[in-house]
């Protein structure tokens, strides 16, 4: 039987990524784990079927097929039973598997990588109205690719706005060590307001990280102006966009230390 190599290590983390218990449900109670709230389940279901999505369409593209599928088979397989409350996507997953089962492994990809998009869109769809619960934001805007590349031409436009004084006065040399640390950062921090994966590597909070650097309100504002000429120009839809400000402005009062006075 054929190793899985890299992929088999994905699946065993992507187990452990949907099944882990969450920091607040542990240490409760009887010492036994409560069981995860779907709205959770889903968020962790949801990640996984993008990164496994991700690195089955880098597997494929180098013309690993084989590989592909069974990185596929094997996180469809691992989801199968944690989709008892989604029967429909449940049942989709069980008809897709049997019937790739029984194809070449290249067929038999695309056959799962469309059982892959059917959970995606259905966990995460678009929005179609106000009173719908949506799903996270960060799933919304994409995911990690499409965040990142709005986050790269978001510092890349801040760096250039005077207003913004991204360098705090010349204190940091914006090379590509440092551009290259602070969208890290700045991606951290979307993931971390829109309810994504990733985790914030920063200082233990927004207002020890940015400490001392005297940001000020104007120069904030230019930043959430930069952000927003950002966003549409990725034509981001409109919801998506006031959403993401008004999380970005919340941030506000822990990272501006210069206040406007009256005048």
């Amino acid at each position: 039987m054929r190793q899985l190599g890299r992929s088999g290590g994905w699946i065993a983390g992507l187990a452990l990524l949907v099944l882990q218990p969450t920091a607040q449900g542990q240490g409760q109670g009887s010492g036994q784990t409560p069981p995860l709230e779907r709205l959770e389940l889903d968020r962790r279901i949801v990640t996984v079927v993008y990164e496994t999505a991700l690195l089955g369409t880098e597997i494929y593209n180098k013309g690993n097929y084989e590989g592909c599928y069974r990185l596929y088979q094997g996180c469809l397989m691992a989801l199968e039973g944690l989709l008892d409350h989604r029967p429909k996507l449940q049942q989709t997953v069980r008809e897709k598997l049997t019937l790739a089962g029984r194809l070449r492994a290249d067929e038999a990809a695309h056959v799962l990588r469309e059982a892959l998009d059917e959970i995606q869109n259905t966990i995460a769809p678009s929005p179609k109205g106000p009173d719908i619960k949506l799903p996270a934001l960060w799933f919304r805007l994409g995911g990690e690719a499409a965040v990142k590349a709005i986050v790269d031409e978001f510092m890349e436009a801040c760096a250039k706005e005077p207003k913004v004084n991204l360098s705090r006065g010349g204190k940091y040399k914006l090379d590509a060590p440092e551009m290259a640390r602070q969208k890290r950062l700045m991606l951290e921090l979307f993931s971390l307001l829109t309810g994504g994966p990733l985790e914030y590597s920063g200082k233990r909070n927004l207002k020890e990280a940015h400490a001392g650097m005297q940001i000020t309100d104007a120069e904030f504002d230019a930043m959430v102006a930069v952000l927003r000429q950002t966003l549409e120009k990725a034509r981001v839809d409109k919801r998506e966009v006031e959403e993401l400000l008004k999380l970005f402005e919340a941030t506000r009062p822990v990272i501006v230390e210069v206040r406007r006075t009256k005048d």
